[in-house]
């Protein structure tokens, strides 16, 4: 059988997600002065911690570094965040939400539930791609301090991972349901997916020869995609795979890429 599973996937030079200053100036209309300058000065502080640990990495990053990028007193981002780690916790809960709103694009992509599935695994390898620096803050350096430095973020954190593997688990079900997928745990299915996914992209951050580039990296999906795909999907989900269009990161369709 040939290879049918295709990423909803779009090379980097493709329209991105926009990364938002989440912890924006922008204050509603109805927040006092203070807390518009308050939340000025953390974004001027999360911006420049994001400049300075993407230049010298966490460990060498200084606080003093950071306070000079922002033009502020190092006082105040003890205030503000109280530590060099609160600081990348903040930048962590930024790139989780960077990284949902990639994930929403293969979610919100029009077509059968199976399709979706496979846009939803393609998003995601173009937020590795796109934003190493936010994978690398999610899979590399959340695991090594989150629950060390702020174990009471950890459940927070969590329950977000958790809410994205549910609507994965949800998909899947909606998948059997339109006889896209055999019968299977849907729960398990989707836990699969997420750490064989997580584990082949972390390949694409490695120095030594086990490394992938972007174009390795989606040839590998697709291959590893084909293998759990075409052991789980009925007939109707292989033809839906191989003939519908998929859409790329500006929303225009596509036209599979098949491999022979």
């Amino acid at each position: 059988m040939k290879g049918v599973r295709r990423v909803g996937w779009a090379p980097p030079e493709a329209d991105t997600p926009e990364v938002v200053n989440e912890t924006s100036s922008q204050a509603s209309p109805g927040t006092s002065r203070n807390d518009r300058r308050k939340a000025r000065t953390q974004a001027a502080i999360l911006e420049a911690a994001e400049r300075v640990i993407r230049e010298q990495g966490f460990e060498r990053a200084l606080i003093e570094d950071i306070a000079e990028s922002a033009d502020v007193g190092i006082g105040s981002i003890y205030h503000h965040f109280g530590s060099k780690e609160g600081l990348l916790l903040a930048l962590i809960e930024r790139a989780i939400e960077v990284n949902q709103r990639y994930l929403e694009e293969g979610f919100q992509v029009e077509g059968s539930p199976i399709q979706r599935l496979g846009a939803t695994q393609g998003a995601y390898l173009r937020f590795c791609v796109e934003q190493p620096f936010y994978f690398d803050l999610i899979i590399l350096e959340y695991e090594k301090r989150v629950a060390t430095y702020a174990p009471d973020a950890v459940s927070r954190i969590s329950a977000i991972a958790q809410a994205v593997l549910t609507r994965v688990t949800d998909l899947i079900v909606e998948a059997q349901t339109a006889r896209e997928i055999r019968p299977v745990n849907p729960e398990h299915a989707a836990r699969f997916l997420w750490a064989a996914l997580n584990g082949l992209l972390a390949s694409g951050r490695r120095s030594d020869e086990l490394h992938l580039d972007p174009d390795q990296l989606k040839a590998v999906l697709n291959t590893g995609m084909d293998i759990v795909l075409e052991g789980i999907a009925t007939k109707q989900g292989l033809k839906h795979l191989e003939t519908a269009p998929l859409p790329d990161a500006g929303g225009k369709s596509t036209t599979p890429n098949r491999r022979h």
